[in-house]
């Protein structure tokens, strides 16, 4: 799919700019860019076929009812490609902008630093300490140890001039990964769009369960339970925090199952409030 980037940014473009946010596609709209985007795609999987067997044309190019079933491929080849995606506005005006994180090693962004625009298991080659971070876009996770272990600190866009802005508990800074809130060339915006979670009072979502679709600053007060076992999220990013008010130690919960609290890299099921990831 990568190799039809261009074509799928020109589809995306479009479809943007007819349906202006809607979801409603109708049959006929953009033909002309959907035929050369499947035109693309066919011609690729014809090479393929002969190196590696066959390989199914996506249903989604096949049939164009709904531009939901192709969103997933078309965020896949932006993550592939170079990481640029479109921001939220009209095609001819909207500028692009990198996913972008940068690490500085001392307080108010000085000393030396590091720029990371991808997912990375290991920072430690870039810098021995991290006392301040700005990220330019999207957010991020980033994990006190190497290979996404230890404290979780979720960052959005903004400035973060020493490591108590992001209620670290120390300077350690040792893997990151990025979750883009707008896909490539489409208005896919977490912000926007929906949030749906459920929590279970215990393991393997037995017990009490209440559904949650906005933001809870005391578990307590809401579930009267003071731990989570398990949870289901179905819609959008989430971030579980150990005290009331979105303060401790904090859990990044992206879409699917978590059976028992070790899942979400908790060491005990207290949770004390949990909130949508938003631009907050």
């Amino acid at each position: 799919m990568a190799a039809c980037a261009e074509e799928a940014s020109a589809y995306g473009r479009s479809v943007a700019a007819n349906t202006q946010g809607s979801k409603d596609l109708r049959k006929d709209m953009c033909a002309k860019e959907f035929q050369a985007l499947k035109s693309c795609f066919t011609l690729n999987a014809k090479k393929a076929r002969m190196s590696m067997g066959q390989i199914p044309m996506p249903r989604c190019l096949l049939d164009r009812r709904s531009l939901l079933q192709l969103l997933p491929i078309l965020v896949k080849t932006a993550r592939a490609s170079p990481r640029r995606i479109w921001v939220k506005g009209p095609p001819k005006v909207a500028p692009f902008i990198r996913l972008l994180v940068i690490f500085y090693e001392d307080r108010n962004f000085q000393g030396r630093h590091y720029e990371c625009s991808s997912d990375c298991a290991d920072l430690s080659p870039y810098f021995s300490r991290c006392n301040s971070i700005r990220v330019e876009s999207d957010w991020w996770v980033a994990y006190e140890k190497p290979n996404y272990m230890g404290y979780q600190y979720v960052l959005n866009r903004g400035e973060y001039p020493d490591y108590q802005r992001w209620m670290g508990f120390n300077d350690n800074i040792g893997s990151c990964r990025s979750y883009p809130h707008v896909s490539y060339n489409f208005v896919i915006n977490y912000r926007d769009g929906n949030y749906r979670m459920r929590i279970y009072e215990r393991p393997d979502f037995g017990g009490q369960m209440m559904e949650f679709m906005d933001d809870c600053p005391s578990v307590y007060d809401r579930f009267r339970y003071r731990d989570i076992h398990s949870s289901h999220v179905m819609d959008g990013y989430w971030t579980f925090y150990e005290h009331p008010n979105y303060r401790g130690r904090q859990y990044f919960m992206r879409p699917g199952e978590y059976r028992r609290f070790s899942d979400w890299g908790a060491s005990c099921p207290t949770i004390g409030s949990f909130r949508r990831m938003r631009d907050f």
